[in-house]
């Protein structure tokens, strides 16, 4: 069965509908230019000053989230190569010098940024986390005095250092154009790390060999949230000026 041909005047009223079309994306482009100003820059997620920052913020959050409040909760809680702690005592004695911490060392890390630089002060925190999170894997598991101290390490070097400052470079970056696209973005990577590392630090934990007479699993996936933060220290170089 033959289609029916298209009328010229069918032809012409797609014409015109697809002019219209034109018409409104031009107009709602011309007054996106009104609100923002000429500055306005359409949304490109490949852009380097999007695609960096978030892919960092990714990185640390997958490396060090479950660290925290994972690898090591669980090896402070084992009762048979760890230090047998209750739920509640390794919650008020690991999380609770960490959270409190990070929030009161995070508003001199924002104050140190902008004259130091957001590039070096997050550095400076990755590094420093790195370095922490080894020693966890290497002394701290075979001292209870040790783990408490480095996790509330990390309450400077990563909650009150590198997490305030990647907050802070999401609207540093942020063009006036699109002011809240990077913020919202980087929250993203925030969320999807921190579910990133629940699914593959434990993973690496269980394939270690994590066991009834070994530490070996615990401290292997420490050790991989080491590699993923020097992953994030290096793409932090790539982040644009």
């Amino acid at each position: 069965m033959s289609m029916p041909e298209e009328t010229p005047r069918a032809a012409a009223s797609g014409r015109e509908s697809g002019h219209a079309h034109e018409g409104q994306d031009l107009a709602l482009a011309g007054e996106r230019r009104k609100r923002f100003g000429p500055e306005f820059i359409p949304l490109n997620l490949s852009a380097p000053f999007i695609r960096r920052p978030v892919a960092t913020t990714l990185l640390t959050m997958t490396g060090v989230f479950a660290t925290v409040n994972g690898v090591v909760l669980s090896f402070a809680q084992n009762s048979q190569i760890g230090f047998g702690m209750s739920a509640d005592l390794a919650s008020v004695v690991f999380l609770t010098p960490f959270a409190l911490i990070g929030w009161l060392v995070g508003p001199f890390a924002g104050r140190l940024a902008p004259t130091l630089g957001y590039r070096r002060v997050l550095r400076f925190g990755l590094v420093g986390t790195a370095v922490v999170m080894a020693v966890i894997a290497l002394v701290g598991v075979h001292s209870l005095p040790v783990l408490i101290a480095c996790t509330a390490l990390l309450g400077v070097t990563y909650a009150g250092g590198a997490n305030i400052i990647l907050n802070g470079l999401g609207v540093v970056l942020s063009p006036k154009g699109n002011p809240g696209f990077l913020p919202g973005m980087n929250a993203g990577a925030f969320n999807l790390g921190s579910g990133l590392s629940f699914a593959v630090l434990p993973a690496v934990e269980v394939a270690g060999g994590s066991g009834a007479e070994s530490s070996a699993g615990y401290v292997t996936a420490i050790l991989a949230g080491v590699v993923i933060v020097a992953a994030a220290f290096a793409v932090s170089f790539l982040i644009p000026r």
